[in-house]
């Protein structure tokens, strides 16, 4: 709070002086949290976190397309797309804020998975693979089981199949975004045949 007073005389001797009060409010801060990723459409709270203002406190959050209340401090998103929204802080003084938060909605991740067979007569090696079709690489497989499986390539195991066995990959993208297939390798028992003499 300063008080500045100004004096004034003019030509014919005649003074005056008037003061003026001047006050210096701390400001205003707002935190919009940090970024969301989210793998497919879903509806996100977001969060206006006050650092710094005095009270009461207005918000304004935009794009309001998909909130329930752009003027409530915690308001409710419905994204589909990766969008940022900006939130506005008012605070008493008329001091303003403004911060940002993104959600990314990353794509659904898919892929599939195959064998060189699924079907053995007898026990025996079997090469399965990996093929991305929508998602961001890298990719991080953990395959189940994985006994008697080579995983030098996670994408690319080679295993060794003595029984009728399910394999599921399990899936991770660059994103984060999961997901799990299965494949079964079927082993199906020798054939016997017995040969009788002529009686």
């Amino acid at each position: 709070r300063y008080t500045y007073t100004v004096h004034v005389t003019d030509a014919h001797g005649c003074e005056g002086q008037d003061s003026v009060v001047l006050i210096v409010h701390e400001g205003a801060t707002v935190d919009a949290g940090p970024d969301r990723h989210f793998c497919e459409e879903a509806s996100v709270s977001l969060q206006a976190s006050v650092l710094r203002g005095s009270p009461p406190h207005q918000f304004v959050w935009s794009p309001a397309t998909g909130l329930d209340n752009p003027s409530n401090q915690s308001p409710t998103a419905t994204v589909t797309h990766t969008t940022t929204y900006r939130v506005q802080l008012l605070d008493a003084d008329s001091c303003l804020a403004e911060d940002s938060v993104t959600v990314y909605v990353h794509p659904e991740l898919r892929f599939e998975v195959s064998g060189t067979t699924t079907l053995l007569c007898e026990q025996g090696f079997v090469d399965l693979a990996v093929d991305l079709l929508q998602g961001k690489p890298p990719l991080t497989v953990v395959w189940s089981p994985s006994t008697n499986m080579d995983l030098t390539d996670p994408l690319r195991p080679r295993v060794w199949v003595s029984k009728t066995t399910t394999f599921t990959a399990h899936v991770t993208d660059a994103n984060g975004c999961t997901a799990e297939q299965q494949i079964t390798i079927v082993v199906r028992p020798p054939i016997e045949i017995a040969i009788q003499a002529d009686t």
